[in-house]
């Protein structure tokens, strides 16, 4: 039998945290569940990357939520970036959220020809709190 050696367990970068502003409504008794569409309607980001450090805000985007039988929250998220620098940048995702806290894993979708192009070839993952007004992220990768 051969014996099983000890697995390395991968380590984490943060990407960006990010905080958006949403607004709600609610749209009761679908087949899967309750649909809450929230509006993202700003917010901002930060983080370090391979050219520096860099932020910028969060011009608009939505989440398309459904409240489950078991009470959690399965998201749906399109959300525009724009860099300080002027470049718009597409973070994509779907998760799941309960008790408050969410988990999703992001992708981006940015110029390849701008300084951001190296976010397209990120596996992201990010681990958020919900608040009044809208929700906060913390984003990773492997490192």
């Amino acid at each position: 039998m051969e014996t099983s050696r000890p697995r390395s367990v991968p380590a984490l970068r943060l990407v960006l945290s990010v905080d958006f502003e949403t607004t709600r409504a609610i749209s009761p008794a679908h087949p899967e569940g309750d649909r809450i569409v929230l509006a993202v309607t700003g917010g901002t980001f930060h983080g370090d990357g391979p050219h520096g450090r860099f932020d910028g805000t969060v011009t608009h985007g939505s989440d398309w939520v459904t409240r489950r039988p078991d009470g959690s929250l399965s998201l749906d998220v399109r959300a525009q970036l724009l860099a300080s620098d002027g470049t718009v940048v597409l973070m994509t995702y779907t998760g799941i959220s309960a008790d408050g806290v969410v988990h999703t894993a992001p992708t981006f979708s940015a110029p390849t020809s701008s300084a951001w192009n190296w976010l397209n070839k990120l596996v992201c993952l990010a681990r958020g709190t919900v608040r009044d007004g809208g929700v906060s992220y913390e984003v990773y990768t492997l490192a």
